[in-house]
């Protein structure tokens, strides 16, 4: 028997990290993402060895091992995205809750909704992928992180905006979040200009805002390299445009046939829409 869910994944504009906690559950970030349409697949087999791929390729220590060895369990996982791995989109946690929501049906293990959601976490944590994204995945629609963890310790509130329609722009070079999120005078930084960036948010809750802060944001962490900034330089004459953290990668909303035209002289483009829930079982 097979099961498969899928998980919509998770732009994050900006964030910084909680301080660490005894308890993992409520360790995370503060931050403002994006629950988008675009999804991980995974497919869950009883077996008596693990073995996971991902879009067709065998991968060991994976977050998907993660969650198994929580679970004391084994089996065969075959995951596919939508979307490029390593760019900002959250697909590692949202591998992570299309597994454990899969497996959860599969051995019948009559977890709750949020049980299920902080097995996701702790994977997402322990594998170093992400601080937030699962959090945000499994509340959907605009989020605002203004607790870190998974409820009932993480506070999750969301803004209606009106605005839904995004474009995004992925170059070919994928920045690993571990490498960043391992980077302690990097993270130095985010700590410092992410605590500014959600106090001046907070006074104006709006996309546009947002999306003004973010790119302040990323210029001062210094993630943002010449080819990103210069390509913002040029799209902002058409609308809003930020780097999705944390990815060789933009979001920009606006003239989106222009911003769209323009993205693709320097990549891999297309549309994406914020959704308020996305996580299901496929039959």
């Amino acid at each position: 028997m097979k099961i498969t869910y899928r998980s919509p994944g998770s732009i994050t504009l900006f964030f910084y990290p909680s301080g660490q906690r005894k308890n993992i559950l409520s360790y995370g970030s503060y931050g403002i993402g994006l629950v988008i349409n675009k999804f991980v697949y995974s497919q869950i087999e009883n077996s008596t060895n693990t073995e996971i791929t991902i879009n067709g390729k065998e991968y060991n220590n994976t977050i998907q091992e993660k969650i198994l060895d929580q679970l004391k369990l084994k089996a065969r996982i075959d995951v596919k995205t939508d979307i490029d791995i390593s760019q900002g989109f959250g697909t590692s946690a949202a591998g992570a809750i299309s597994t454990a929501f899969a497996l959860n049906r599969l051995f019948n293990l009559k977890m709750t909704y949020y049980e299920i959601s902080s097995i996701a976490h702790r994977a997402e944590i322990l594998n170093k992928s992400g601080l937030g994204d699962v959090a945000s995945i499994i509340t959907g629609g605009f989020t605002i992180r203004l607790k870190p963890g998974i409820p009932p310790y993480g506070l999750i509130d969301t803004l209606e905006d009106g605005i839904n329609e995004f474009v995004y722009l992925i170059l070919n070079r994928p920045i690993e979040t571990k490498k960043v999120l391992q980077d302690k005078n990097k993270i130095k930084i985010i700590k410092k200009y992410g605590k500014i960036a959600m106090t001046e948010f907070l006074k104006e809750k709006t996309i546009e805002n947002a999306f003004k802060i973010s790119l302040w944001f990323s210029k001062n962490v210094g993630i943002l390299d010449n080819e990103l900034n210069d390509i913002i330089n040029i799209a902002k004459d058409y609308g809003n445009v930020t780097q999705i953290m944390i990815g060789n990668s933009l979001i920009a909303y606006g003239e989106n046939n222009k911003i769209e035209k323009l993205f693709e002289k320097y990549g891999k483009t297309g549309r994406i829409k914020i959704i308020q829930c996305g996580i299901s079982r496929i039959y």
